[in-house]
């Protein structure tokens, strides 16, 4: 499945991330209540590190493929990122790339099923290097660039979790 991708750079990550406990999810500029088809991996905004009028963090999510049914982790997780993704622009200190950008996952399928032993295994996320990447500004290549630079910090943050 994985050779189904446009070519490109991708960081395959082993992650101990699970779902948080979360009542709503962030999209771009507006927080709305979480649907159960939707596992929330990692929002600054919750708790982690997140400071008072500080730019936005990383956000991090897994959307299902079946409604009301939450998605299954245990599998390949592709990966689209996603600049600017408060629709603001964020200049963080020192070309930090973790400031107002999100990754959204997507499964490759909807369950694996009760009987596969596999399915308690550590989620395996797919994150592009260069594509599959959102701009919620439009082309901003230094934004671009930065994302490229830095997707393997990213990358080994979601690996180690919280």
């Amino acid at each position: 499945m994985i050779g189904c991708l446009p070519s490109g750079s991708y960081y395959l990550v082993r992650s101990e991330l699970r779902p948080l406990d979360a009542n709503r999810l962030l999209l771009g500029n507006i927080a709305v209540a979480r649907p159960p088809e939707v596992a929330v991996l990692w929002d600054k905004l919750t708790g982690i590190e997140y400071k008072e009028n500080q730019a936005p963090g990383l956000f991090a999510a897994v959307f299902g493929t079946e409604a009301g049914v939450m998605p299954e982790l245990s599998q390949p997780l592709l990966g689209t990122g996603i600049l600017n993704f408060t629709g603001q622009r964020y200049f963080a200190p020192h070309g930090e790339i973790f400031s107002n950008c999100g990754l959204w996952f997507f499964p490759f399928s909807s369950r694996i099923g009760d009987d596969h032993p596999e399915q308690h295994k550590d989620p395996v996320l797919i994150i592009p290097e260069d594509t599959f990447i959102i701009d919620a500004r439009g082309p901003y290549l230094e934004a671009e660039e930065r994302w490229k630079k830095n997707a393997h910090r990213i990358a080994q943050l979601l690996a180690r979790g919280r």
